[in-house]
């Protein structure tokens, strides 16, 4: 068994992976990609509400033209919240960006690097970092198609599966601990790899579970329970109010989006990709297999030497499992499972399988490697470079395909999305376009009205006397919105456009409104500070009593 340490050099060396990644945005820019504009206004939510002192965006009021914008009530945030700190300290969207971008490789990196590092040598554990850092979809995932929240998670998970193997290895309390900070982290950052993930997650421990003691198992349970606490001030709002907007609309998961639509390794797409979803899939289909291709050479090493190491089993079992669930044979689970069609693609694995072929073909191509070194050319050495060459070959060309934007025009541009149209998607259901036609904040028939305060969750104006009348406030409705008219109660609705209207009364009206949190939401945000408060400190009473007294407080 092999210690889980690592030096300062190891740090080093994967750094040196992590800069090598983020190298085309320092020359070239930062990439973009269909879903590029969303992140970056979701990331200005997240300014926004930290420069106003709320560590929980409730709704984002400048956006879409001050009517406001409610998506990261639904959206998972933390993946924002970089960008957006390093952004309060620099003031340069672009060094917040690269950073931030840094980061993400380099904590990818150093998870797969801890959990090949279980049980391979240093050498080992670094060649599957660097595999997991320039995997061609890791890559594809940021420079082509910009899926900022997924790759994110991708840095994440390697660390669930480190503390699942770690609570399985060592059965310690600390092991527990940092797994529900990190399936925490995970449900905090992308939903889809969230299922993904916990269905991973689950087989993963299955296979190393097997004739473990039953606190080994509470262990893992407890572990998964704290990190549902841990993050419930998010996903309690997500599934109270996730039928209120537009992207639960069966729309957004029929055609291209459905699942059936995505698999890949498609028969229908080696005779027909004449649609733009068709080539990109038969571009996955590339990267699927140059992937797999590049742990050819570990797998027939591991088998011959008859490894049996229990992450190696596992990672194993979890590629092949991962494999059916990528291509058509998995159709009859994609099409009983509600749950795992919200994930809309079944590509989506390709982040598990990133993960678990780094885990095989670093520690196998080491040791092939070492075994070939000192002989002469032969068909071995031919059919590594076969295996390897795709693999690095489609790595290069997806981070020279994209658009990338300067520093200086990416600064720009990624200002004015502060106050522009979000995705429609992520708006109220009640919510249409034809809202923006409103110019005044508060349209009335013929009655002055003196607008007071206008910010994200409360809003007040006096209306002039004048005719009793509908008025129509430009906010999009939504039904934690709450009205008082001089002081009293009174009822709002949303309008033909979405828009929120009242009833004003004839005489002269102060109306405040003001968007409120529901109780529940309140004590959740209160349940889940508690316990990020009550599990750090239990680590450093865990740490603490290690380093003094030399005990092992953690089983």
């Amino acid at each position: 068994m092999r210690v889980s340490n690592f030096s300062k050099i190891d740090y080093a060396i994967i750094a040196a992976f992590a800069a090598v990644g983020v190298l085309p945005v320092i020359f070239w820019g930062v990439p973009g990609g269909n879903d590029a504009t969303q992140h970056y206004r979701f990331v200005h939510h997240v300014v926004d509400a930290l420069r106003a002192g709320d560590i929980f965006p409730s709704i984002a009021g400048n956006s879409n033209h001050g009517f406001g914008d409610v998506g990261l009530r639904i959206y998972p945030p933390l993946a924002y919240y970089a960008i957006a700190f390093i952004f309060i300290v620099t003031g340069d969207w672009y060094v917040a960006s690269l950073v931030t971008f840094f980061l993400i490789f380099l904590i990818g990196g150093i998870g797969v690097y801890l959990l090949a590092r279980e049980e391979f040598s240093s050498n080992q554990a670094l060649a599957a970092a660097a595999i997991y850092i320039f995997a061609p979809f890791h890559l594809n995932e940021f420079y082509n198609t910009f899926l900022y929240a997924q790759f994110a998670a991708g840095a994440i998970l390697p660390f669930c599966f480190l503390f699942v193997t770690r609570v399985v290895k060592r059965n310690k309390l600390a092991d527990s601990i940092w797994l529900a900070v990190a399936y925490a982290c995970l449900v905090l950052t992308h939903l889809p790899l969230t299922i993904i993930g916990s269905v991973a997650l689950g087989l993963y421990a299955l296979v190393l579970t097997k004739g473990k003691s039953i606190s080994t198992l509470a262990k893992l349970a407890a572990a998964v329970v704290s990190g549902l606490i841990l993050s419930s001030f998010y996903w309690i709002r997500m599934l109270t109010e996730k039928d209120w907007i537009k992207h639960s609309d069966p729309f957004y998961f029929s055609n291209i989006w459905s699942y059936s639509e995505n698999y890949l390794l498609s028969a229908r797409r080696f005779t027909d990709f004449a649609g733009e979803n068709d080539i990109a899939l038969w571009f996955g289909d590339l990267l699927l297999i140059a992937t797999v291709l590049v742990c050819v050479p570990a797998i027939v090493f591991f088998y011959r030497s008859r490894e049996r190491a229990p992450v190696l089993i596992g990672t194993s079992a979890l590629l092949v499992f991962s494999l059916f669930m990528i291509t058509p044979l998995s159709f009859f689970i994609w099409d009983n499972v509600l749950l795992l069609q919200k994930v809309q693609f079944p590509w989506r694995w390709m982040s598990i399988v990133s993960m678990t072929v780094s885990i095989i073909a670093g520690p196998g191509l080491v040791c092939v490697g070492e075994q070939l070194k000192d002989a002469n050319f032969s068909l071995k050495h031919l059919g590594i470079a076969i295996a390897l060459l795709p693999f690095v070959v489609l790595s290069v060309f997806v981070v020279k395909a994209p658009h990338f934007t300067p520093r200086q025009d990416f600064n720009a541009r990624t200002e004015l999305l502060r106050d522009g149209d979000t995705f429609e998607g992520w708006w109220p259901v009640w919510a249409q376009r034809a809202a923006f036609y409103q110019k005044d904040k508060v349209s009335t028939k013929d009655r002055a009205v003196e607008v007071k305060s206008w910010d994200s969750e409360k809003r007040s104006f006096t209306i002039q006397p004048g005719e009793g009348q509908i008025v129509s406030v430009a906010t999009f409705y939504y039904p934690h919105w709450h009205a008082e008219i001089d002081g009293k109660p009174s009822a709002v609705q949303p309008g033909p456009t979405g828009l929120l209207e009242m009833h004003v009364p004839e005489n002269a009206s102060d109306v405040v409104l003001t968007f409120t949190e529901p109780h529940v939401l309140k004590a959740a945000k209160y349940t889940s500070l508690a316990a990020w408060t009550g599990l750090g400190l239990l680590l450093i009473s865990i740490t603490y009593a290690k380093k003094n007294y030399g005990t092992d407080s953690g089983n």
